[in-house]
């Protein structure tokens, strides 16, 4: 009789937890991440975790990230090794070229064993010797020529921290650390008394037919671009410049009927990556038409105005220059989004943005 008991108030616990999780729902405010692979928003996401979740403070969850640290590294080098053999590029010293085919000797068991014992010191100083090689230095320079990820420098340039088996990532690390996105991942936080639920979905192509089931009852959507990524081309199709893709996609999402209504915020993203290419890549590498000087704030206006033209008569349309891996720059942002959200919300509800029905 007890055990039958027990059954029937976990029937009912569970029938008023659905409730209250459909009615929260149903009184939040829902974000929308969206954007091309590589533009930041998952770094995004990792961002309000951290700020408004107290995300990444226990180090059981952080140490969940040193495999996936581990192989952005491993990837990378190989990654510019494949790309130095491409633009045939020599590896400046013998004693690198002849440790750089053990790099690709390292297979899943090998990085399953440095989750616990860290990398050896052989690899370690292998990688810091490599990178420090002149013919490294200059297949990394040529980077936009191949696919790599922009936070390789990052975990190169800390390698004795990185290294030993007691390292547990921080959230610095975490928010450098890439992965794909896949499938639909969602945060829930509170901020006040608002509730906030926050989609990020998977922004390589394969991944966009999962949008669609996420674009109802939208508050806002944020829109990732990386402004740095103007001479780049996709991890997909090497032969799409990933800024035509985004102003494509842009175009694509304000044209989205059940978003007429909704504030789109636009974060150009990787302003700090932007300002340091701009010095050395000219932006008529790709925008041929712009003939403006070489400066990181007129080239960005510029970008700006490129992605404006694609909204024709949407009024809605907020934009930011982000710099996602910054924890300050997301947190001073969002705070600005989130009124705009809160105003959208309010909207929705037929509540004027002063409290008036």
């Amino acid at each position: 009789m007890c055990r039958k008991a027990k059954t029937e108030e976990d029937v009912v616990h569970g029938r008023i937890n659905k409730e209250i999780k459909e009615a929260k729902k149903r009184n939040q405010i829902k974000l929308l991440l969206l954007g091309a692979g590589e533009s930041g928003k998952s770094t995004i996401a990792k961002q309000l975790k951290a700020i408004y979740k107290n995300g990444y403070e226990d180090p059981e969850e952080r140490i969940r990230f040193k495999g996936i640290v581990y192989k952005n590294i491993v990837d990378n080098m190989k990654a510019i090794l494949e790309g130095a053999e491409k633009l045939n590029i020599p590896i400046a010293n013998p004693s690198n070229q002849q440790f750089a085919p053990k790099i690709f000797t390292i297979d899943d068991d090998e990085l399953h064993k440095m989750e616990t014992e860290g990398l050896t010191p052989t690899l370690t100083e292998g990688l810091k010797s490599l990178w420090s090689d002149a013919g490294v230095q200059a297949a990394y320079e040529r980077a936009n020529e191949y696919q790599l990820n922009d936070t390789a420098a990052y975990f190169f340039d800390k390698l004795d921290v990185l290294a030993p088996a007691t390292y547990i990532p921080d959230l610095d690390d975490i928010v450098h650390v890439r992965s794909k996105t896949t499938g639909i991942n969602e945060i829930e936080f509170t901020i006040g008394t608002y509730h906030f639920g926050v989609t990020d979905v998977g922004g390589q192509r394969s991944e966009r037919r999962k949008w669609l089931h996420c674009f109802q009852d939208v508050t806002a959507v944020i829109f990732c671009a990386a402004l740095s990524e103007y001479d780049q081309m996709l991890y997909e199709d090497s032969n799409v410049n990933r800024m035509s893709e985004a102003l494509r996609l842009f175009k694509d999402i304000t044209s989205v009927p059940w978003f007429q209504n909704t504030p789109i915020i636009l974060f150009l993203n990787k302003k700090d990556l932007f300002e340091e290419k701009i010095q050395r890549v000219p932006l008529t590498v790709y925008f041929e038409n712009y003939a403006g000087p070489q400066t990181p704030k007129e080239a960005a206006d510029y970008i700006k105005e490129q992605f404006l033209n694609q909204i024709g008569d949407k009024k809605a349309i907020y934009v930011y220059q982000s710099v996602a891996t910054s924890t300050e720059n997301i947190q001073f942002l969002f705070k600005a989004a989130k009124d705009i959200m809160i105003n959208a919300f309010l909207t929705q509800l037929g509540i004027g943005g002063d409290g008036s029905i």
